[in-house]
């Protein structure tokens, strides 16, 4: 019984501690310039129903985030491996437009970039 109480007690703190930098996102700041790189095309995973704005898979530093999706790379700068500066923002507008195939557990957040330069 003392060794049941003692696994349980051990996968809860483990597993409590584990969530602890993914699960809270930082304020986002309008004028923080990050610097990140175009992963791919979010495709078959994710589609977009909307026109010209296919989701992008967007690998980010300085972030609380390692990666989010945005559908709002402009068409010169999607081409991956590219290395981008960019501004963030959340996107309240395209997240009507993602639609995400079921075998997605962990779909990556949707953010808005923009002020990009190379």
């Amino acid at each position: 019984m003392k060794k049941t109480i003692l696994i349980t007690v051990a996968l809860f703190s483990v597993f409590s501690n584990a969530c602890k930098k993914k699960c809270k996102e930082e304020i986002l700041d309008p004028n923080k310039i990050y610097s990140g790189e175009v992963v791919r095309y979010y495709n078959p995973e994710c589609v977009s129903t909307g026109l010209n704005t296919p989701p992008y898979l967007m690998k980010v530093s300085d972030y609380t985030l390692d990666s989010f999706i945005t559908m709002s790379l402009p068409n010169q700068y999607r081409i991956e491996g590219k290395k981008l500066h960019f501004k963030i923002a959340e996107d309240t507008v395209n997240i009507a437009y993602l639609i995400c195939n079921g075998q997605v557990i962990n779909k990556p957040k949707l953010k808005k970039i923009f002020d990009i330069t190379e």
